[in-house]
């Protein structure tokens, strides 16, 4: 068995464009060239939430929570539907979590797994990842994000895991998707997955 993560990369043909190969344990090599790709690609559309991203990353870091609630409009909301939840929190309240759960594990990072972006949300799928005494920590969970026009959170609205559909249906909620069927969505494939899809067709039968 080789195990090993791949990213690939499809033209406008929907032909393979790039193949690169990571060890597994370059996972955060392998997010940063995925989201450094779709920054400069199908992301391009979207660079006031992508700028939001890089510096709430780069604020949760430093641990700068001034710099970090720069990104929040003004009367931000946040409403935490998950079993294990934060209740509904305003304003400031939301930059106070953050700093009780990184007083929890110190070494706390977010790592993006998956994000579906519109002009005026975000979908995200994202894992809070660390060490809570002398173990790992991580904690998975679902985002959707609401914007105003200058790139600043109006709202967050969180989800466990397994209710994907919920998220789905909050994320059209604020205009971001126009599909009949939310969860059609979910196995669509885009350009590099079809394309991979008959990249191992074509291999299975050794052509």
């Amino acid at each position: 068995a080789i195990d090993s993560l791949m990213l690939i990369a499809a033209d406008e043909r929907g032909e393979i464009a790039a193949y690169d190969r990571w060890d597994l344990d370059d996972l955060d090599a392998a997010y940063a060239e995925l989201d450094a790709r779709w920054g400069s690609g199908e992301g391009a559309e979207h660079a006031s939430q992508l700028a939001f991203l890089r510096n709430f990353d780069a604020a949760l870091a430093r641990r700068d929570w001034d710099a970090l609630a720069a990104g929040f409009a003004p009367g931000f909301v946040g409403d935490d539907h998950r079993l294990v939840s934060w209740g509904t929190l305003h304003g400031g309240a939301f930059v106070e979590a953050f700093r009780a759960l990184v007083a929890l594990a110190p070494d706390v990072r977010l790592r993006w797994d998956h994000l579906r972006m519109s002009s005026s949300a975000m979908l995200a799928e994202a894992v809070w990842m660390g060490t809570r005494d002398g173990g790992a920590l991580e904690s998975p969970f679902l985002l959707v994000s609401a914007f105003d026009a200058g790139g600043k959170l109006l709202r967050c609205d969180f989800y466990d895991p397994h209710h994907l559909d919920r998220a789905l249906t909050r994320f059209a909620e604020i205009g971001a998707n126009a599909l009949r069927d939310p969860l059609a969505a979910i196995v669509k494939p885009n350009l590099a997955t079809a394309a991979m899809e008959r990249n191992w067709a074509t291999f299975d039968v050794l052509d």
